[in-house]
């Protein structure tokens, strides 16, 4: 206890004085107030949960005990099952954790077992719903986030955010407060609702207010940032435990464990492979994963909901061409796609080979080593670099590539060539300046008497033998809309190419200003003639694919490219 001189009891007893005087007079309460009524007034009537942790008791003010001794009898003591053990399935990745959650669902179900008797636990519930609520419609399985959804996707959420934008507005107004409409409409946007239907997905925080669940599926029981969060992860490692053994986040997890354990009678923890952590013993459980399927009326996510934006680039068209499903995920959902293996990744090995490419031309750097060292060591580059194996494996590929390169531009003139080139174009395709609905970005263009567009592609040239034109639709509108850019920009004759040097200098798709009929080139992807038709053809078909993204069309694409789709994996057509 602190022994305080008289002179300072006065002082803060004045203190003390003057404080209840305010409140007094301007008829206030503070929690001591409250806690003195609680305490006059309570009686047997009342049940209050515990509040206790191992003897330990939370208590604010010795009121606070004195209320609860009082009342201590009529304590609510939760009665739980005895403690079940954790089956655990190890996993790839998070699309692989979703997949075999839903196939043992699927199981469960067909065997009887009603939706309201599973459960589903995310680490991440933002990351993790996505991709539930993605495969839940090739699984015809309902799910629900009990974080809710947003009121932009709905129709009818968007017609009520725009009458309280209003009415807010107006009210603002009043008190000389001027924010504009739009802000005002995007937070109304952003608020979330909670729709029930079919199984739910929560956050471990959750585990407090259940009890009797007969499935609880742990899904990414994972580590994978240190420190650990308590938004983001639920466990921790044996390391962390050394380091963190007087961590109130470390006990707070294991807590959750201890009350899992207690509320459910089957647990099934799925993780990532090496990721597990030591408080789940490892008992490998091994389910039937073969199922029938239930028709259920389940509708596809953000289906016929009208997409509104204001930019957009080429390759954003391109994949639409190429599949209406994939751009949903791409660009929609914004769906990382599943890994396929620990190399480096297929799209950090094009921008390396770029960014190499771009330091040749622009600096006139001929050397390979000063090239490969130049690329890797590019800001962007180097923080998506993981310092793996296969990185530096790559560095040994890169050479015949450059090689073939550097053999190719030292024969061109490349004196006035930009590279990295940023073309805009407004929703009309008129050339802007430097914002525009529409955004490129051309590899090389060499600008002499007549212009050369260049277009790198790190991929052979068999992966494009269905290129250009395929039953009377362009299938790639990346050179055409290029040349039309540079047409007008420039007024000169104009061609574009592309071009692989991966095992050969091969120009192995051109476009060129020439007449002929586009109906006759069938899928040839040489020397494709751009005319005044394929230019109509080109605009028709961008404005019809901006037509459908805007009213939400993504449908499955069956299409022999599929095998080559990042997203085969967790689409129904795969």
């Amino acid at each position: 206890l602190l022994d305080f001189t008289q002179e300072k009891k006065d002082d803060l007893l004045n203190i003390l004085n003057a404080y209840n005087q305010f409140l007094n007079k301007h008829n206030l309460a503070d929690i001591a107030d409250i806690e003195k009524w609680v305490f006059e007034n309570i009686d047997e009537k009342y049940e209050v949960d515990e509040f206790e942790n191992e003897n330990v008791h939370f208590f604010d003010s010795k009121l606070q005990k004195k209320i609860y001794d009082k009342i201590k009898n009529q304590v609510l003591k939760e009665e739980f099952l005895e403690d079940s053990e954790i089956k655990t399935i190890e996993c790839f990745d998070e699309f692989d954790e979703v997949v075999k959650t839903f196939k043992i669902i699927k199981s469960l179900l067909d065997n009887g077992i009603k939706k309201d008797e599973i459960k589903i636990i995310v680490t991440d519930i933002d990351k993790y719903f996505k991709i539930f609520e993605t495969l839940a419609y090739e699984y015809k399985i309902p799910v629900f986030s009990t974080k809710g959804l947003e009121l932009k996707r709905y129709e009818k959420g968007r017609i009520y955010a725009t009458k309280k934008a209003k009415h807010l507005k107006e009210k603002l107004k009043k008190l000389n407060i001027n924010i504009p409409l739009e802000d005002i409409k995007k937070d109304i946007l952003n608020e979330r609702i909670l729709v029930k239907n079919g199984i739910e997905i929560t956050e471990t925080n959750q585990v407090y207010v259940y009890k009797d669940i007969n499935y609880l599926f742990l899904v990414g029981a994972n580590i994978d940032t240190f420190p650990p969060t308590r938004e983001k992860h639920i466990f921790y490692t044996k390391d962390y435990e050394k380091l963190f053994f007087k961590n109130n986040l470390y006990k707070s997890s294991y807590d959750i464990i201890k009350r899992i354990k207690k509320i459910a009678k089957n647990i099934i923890a799925l993780y990532k492979k090496d990721n597990l952590t030591i408080l789940i013993e490892q008992n490998p459980y091994n389910f039937n994963f073969k199922y029938t399927s239930k028709k259920e009326n389940l509708s596809t996510p953000y289906e016929n909901i009208p997409i509104k934006y204001n930019k957009t680039s080429v390759s954003q068209i391109n994949t639409y061409n190429n599949c209406p499903k994939e751009y949903f995920y791409k660009y929609i959902l914004k769906l990382s796609p599943p890994k396929e293996n620990e190399e480096i990744d297929i799209m950090l090995r094009g921008e390396i080979m770029h960014k190499a490419f771009e330091i040749a031309v622009s600096e006139k750097i001929f050397d390979i080593d000063t090239l490969i060292n130049r690329a890797y060591e590019d800001k962007e580059i180097k923080d998506k670099l993981t310092q793996n194996i296969y990185e530096e494996i790559y560095k040994k590929e890169l050479i015949p590539i450059l090689q073939n390169f550097i053999e190719d531009i030292s024969k061109r003139d490349l004196t006035n060539s930009e590279v990295e080139k940023t073309i805009y174009l407004d929703k009309n395709l008129n050339i802007q300046e430097n914002e525009g609905f529409f955004v490129g970005k051309i590899d090389r263009i060499d600008i002499n008497d007549k212009i050369t567009i260049i277009d790198y592609k790190s991929s052979s040239s068999k992966t494009y033998k269905d290129f250009l034109i395929q039953d009377n639709k362009i299938k790639d509108i990346q050179l055409g809309l290029y040349m039309y850019w540079a047409k007008q920009k420039y007024k000169k004759p104009t061609n574009a190419s592309l071009m692989t040097f991966k095992k050969e200098i091969k120009e192995f798709v051109k476009i060129k200003e020439c007449q002929g009929d586009v109906e006759k080139q069938g899928r040839s992807i040489k020397n494709l003639c751009y005319n005044q038709d394929y230019e109509n053809r080109l605009k028709t078909q961008i404005f019809d694919t901006i037509k459908n993204i805007e009213n939400g069309k993504f449908d499955y694409s069956d299409s022999p490219n599929c095998e080559y789709c990042n997203y085969v994996k967790i689409c129904k057509g795969g």
